[in-house]
């Protein structure tokens, strides 16, 4: 049986600054979670983003490159131990 550790997940993409971007309004998320589908929530999402300002949207994109990097960083770390 194969087995997936916690570094071996995908990355989310450019997604992962709307993703960060919508933890903030968990009221938003909760009320559409029980009304819409996953493809309705992501579009609101993403048209929400799209009104957001540049300055507004910095500490996502910050927080999205940390864990670009963070990732990149326990995927090496993983690729080295199962290469062995």
């Amino acid at each position: 049986m194969r087995t997936v550790t916690r570094f071996a997940k995908k990355t989310l993409g450019s997604g992962s600054v709307i993703i960060l971007h919508s933890k903030v309004s968990p009221a938003l998320q909760y009320t559409q979670r029980l009304t819409f589908a996953i493809a309705e929530i992501s579009r609101v999402l993403g048209e929400r983003w799209k009104v957001t300002t540049d300055r507004e949207k910095r500490p996502y994109e910050a927080k999205a490159a940390a864990d670009k990097k963070r990732y990149e960083r326990e995927m090496a770390l993983y690729k080295s131990q199962t290469q062995k």
